[in-house]
């Protein structure tokens, strides 16, 4: 008796662990974070060519009522669409967002290429695709800087990656036509 009682257990134990499984396999996928959406949205309205523009922007929430915003991009509009659609929602923002070139970080926003040619980059990395060349005099925006690398734009508006080494940097005053096109 004893022992179809144990049986018994083991049997009712099992078949409810199936079915919490079962049920759990059953249930609807997460639903995909609908702020990030929006950003993505609104993204592709503004950029065609990501060789041209950065949006690296994520949302994340912040607690029960907010969410965060944060990342960078190259266009102004960009961070003013999102923030004025996520500020629709009925939860509070954080806004986090930073417009390349961040002049508040990097005095010198401007460069001159002073090699005869001095390779872009796709990464910060000498193993990373090489997506174009620049030659000596060309002049470039400087977006950011990390470590020895920098991120910058041509004048055919292409964006990529340099060692600081092959520019000399300044700021706008200093530069030789005081801006670049």
């Amino acid at each position: 008796m004893k022992h179809s009682f144990r049986i018994r257990l083991l049997f009712n134990s099992y078949l409810f662990f199936f079915l919490l499984v079962l049920a759990c396999n059953s249930c609807s996928p997460v639903p995909e974070n609908k702020f990030q959406s929006e950003i993505d949205r609104i993204a592709l309205k503004y950029i065609a060519d990501k060789r041209e523009a950065i949006c690296n922007i994520t949302a994340a929430t912040y607690g029960k009522d907010r969410i965060i915003v944060k990342g960078e991009t190259t266009i102004p509009e960009i961070k003013s669409d999102i923030i004025n659609a996520l500020a629709k929602s009925d939860i509070g923002l954080i806004d986090s967002i930073i417009i390349l070139p961040d002049t508040s970080l990097y005095k010198k926003c401007f460069g001159v290429v002073t090699l005869s040619v001095a390779n872009l980059r796709k990464e910060p990395m000498h193993k990373s695709e090489l997506v174009s060349q620049a030659i000596l005099g060309t002049p470039v925006i400087v977006l950011k800087t990390e470590e020895s690398w920098v991120l910058v734009r041509t004048p055919d508006k292409y964006i990529s990656w340099t060692e600081k080494s092959s520019l000399m940097l300044m700021d706008k005053m200093n530069s030789p036509t005081g801006k670049v096109k």
